[in-house]
């Protein structure tokens, strides 16, 4: 028997997730995805999208209100795979056939820096009430928002490799090229020039021009994944690490 008190709680915690998932059963194909039951990397659960990407192969758990992109861009962020599908209905909004299904992961998304940010959110106070809008106001960090969903193609393939890994991956939340356009738009900030060009271009009249394409991603470049936003990560870290380890006791 190891006397590494990590690898005791990582055998623990795996040990009971095993049983959950033999009694629950295979939920892809659920609506619920499959969890992910690798145990974490205890001394170093942390890799960098690129890093988990090259490592990918070829229950949702607790959901808060969605957390839009486009309010954390610009903010250190890490992402725990929690489940996995592959059969998840694509949304109306994307005009899809019947019976497409596209990829998902459920995430807990943890935004570790930035100052207090605000998102709105659609909110059913039962099954059968009507939607209604309400706002999220965030003034303390690490902010945690459970059951997101990914389905961004590069950030699922990512994921993919950290969950297989018992990795999170974390970054810099940011546009960038689609996988298609990765040579016209090399970096996030030509991406961001094209972008402001296009939208003079349409502000002029002109209907001649072609948005850039872009999805999201977490920027991992040294100068934008400094020091100090890697030491957030580790200090989140090690409060949650001590949560879990008590868990698992």
């Amino acid at each position: 028997m190891t006397n590494d008190v990590w690898a005791q709680a990582a055998q623990k915690t795996a040990a009971q997730n095993s049983t959950t998932t033999q009694q629950q059963g295979s939920t892809a194909g659920s609506g619920q995805g499959t969890p992910v039951t690798t145990p974490v990397d205890m001394a170093n659960p942390f890799a960098t999208q690129q890093q988990a990407a090259a490592a990918a192969p070829g229950g949702g758990g607790q959901w808060d209100p969605r957390v839009p992109f486009g309010t954390i861009e610009g903010r250190m962020v890490i992402m725990v795979p929690k489940s996995y599908r592959d059969d998840a209905p694509v949304p109306e909004a994307f005009n899809p056939k019947d019976g497409d299904v596209r990829e998902e992961y459920r995430i807990d998304l943890v935004v570790l820096d930035g100052g207090p940010l605000s998102y709105e959110y659609s909110f059913k106070a039962s099954k059968d009430a009507e939607k209604e809008k309400k706002v999220m106001e965030v003034t303390e960090f690490p902010h945690v928002a459970r059951g997101q969903t990914i389905a961004q193609g590069q950030l699922i393939r990512a994921l993919k490799g950290a969950a297989k890994d018992g990795k999170f991956i974390y970054g810099v939340m940011t546009k960038v090229a689609q996988l298609r356009d990765e040579k016209l738009y090399p970096t996030p900030e030509a991406l961001a020039q094209a972008r402001k060009d296009w939208i003079a271009a349409l502000s002029a009249g002109r209907n001649d021009v072609v948005e850039p394409r872009y999805t999201w991603g977490l920027d991992d470049r040294p100068a934008v994944l400094t020091s100090e936003r890697i030491n957030l990560a580790a200090a989140w870290w090690e409060k949650e690490k001590a949560t879990r380890l008590a868990d698992a006791s």
